[in-house]
């Protein structure tokens, strides 16, 4: 399992607060989940959040092998495994990303994923400010 290290990019100071509105058990899991992969993949990862008047942005990406371009929109369906193995010490569920997603949706926001400048994967979950 690897370790979530605080990178450069995360004590960067916000402009103003970075508030949103939502339900905080469910943005939480979402938050949780995003970590969990990460350190589950990657040797280290950077957090991040930016904000302007009308969005906050949450940025997490690591050093992993990174996710191909042809499985960046898969990932989010419901099932489906990066690992095919069956063993769940090398993968999940398959369900983590998905209900992320409909996390994300729900309120009103949108997640996506893109290669990392560090290697790995990167995933930006964009909420409206409240």
């Amino acid at each position: 399992s690897g370790t979530i290290e605080r990178s450069a990019a995360s004590t960067e100071q916000l402009d103003r607060s970075a508030n949103i509105t939502g339900d905080p058990v469910s943005l939480r899991s979402v938050v949780s989940n995003l970590l969990e992969n990460a350190s589950r993949f990657a040797d280290s990862c950077g957090v991040r959040i930016s904000n302007d008047a009308e969005h906050v942005s949450l940025t997490i990406e690591d050093d992993g092998p990174g996710i191909a371009d042809a499985e960046r929109e898969t990932v989010f369906e419901p099932f489906y495994r990066l690992d095919p193995s069956r063993n769940k010490a090398t993968g999940g569920s398959g369900l983590g990303l998905p209900i992320a997603k409909q996390i994300i949706e729900g309120h009103g926001g949108r997640i996506s994923l893109d290669a990392s400048e560090l290697g790995g994967a990167r995933f930006q979950v964009t909420l409206p400010a409240a």
